[in-house]
């Protein structure tokens, strides 16, 4: 009957570790402060942002448990961004990505992920312009290309003679 004790003990270990581990929203603060560096993303869901899910570097995971959507709360989903920022942890809203149809993964549109703004023009004429000036460039720095060659090829020549 020892035996069986043993095996029920850890099967129910194992389920424990499977679950997720829940914390208040203290605790999360008490990580932030003392071990931000070991925080790997912070993600919420959830259509006030209620639902918290903390990656740590080692990839164990748990969620945030008390959070209120207030704007004068500590626990609410806004604060915790904020701190979240003020120790430079990423912080990923998951239901806003999804809601604007973008989610990540290797063949989907990042965001930012040119680490430049691109010009949108509404006007047919204006974009015509902007694209008939930039081949103007490439003509001019082609051009300019070819002049210091023969440039070269000239200096080069009467060095010579």
């Amino acid at each position: 009957m020892l035996g069986c004790n043993k095996v029920r003990n850890i099967v129910h270990f194992s389920f424990l570790s499977l679950r997720e581990r829940k914390h208040a929203s203290s605790e999360f603060d008490t990580i932030l402060r003392t071990a931000a560096k070991s925080i790997a993303l912070v993600q919420h869901s959830g259509p006030k942002s209620e639902t918290c899910l903390v990656t740590l570097v080692d990839e164990t995971t748990f969620s945030i448990s008390d959070l209120i959507e207030s704007s004068t709360d500590p626990r609410s989903p806004s604060k915790l961004v904020a701190r979240c920022r003020l120790y430079n942890v990423p912080v990923k809203n998951v239901g806003l990505l999804s809601a604007l149809g973008i989610i990540e993964s290797e063949d989907a549109v990042k965001i930012g992920e040119s680490g430049r703004k691109k010009k949108n023009y509404s006007n047919e004429r204006v974009r015509m312009a902007e694209e008939k000036e930039r081949e103007k460039r490439l003509r001019m720095e082609e051009d300019e290309r070819e002049r210091l060659e023969e440039l070269y090829k000239m200096q080069g020549e009467e060095g010579v003679l």
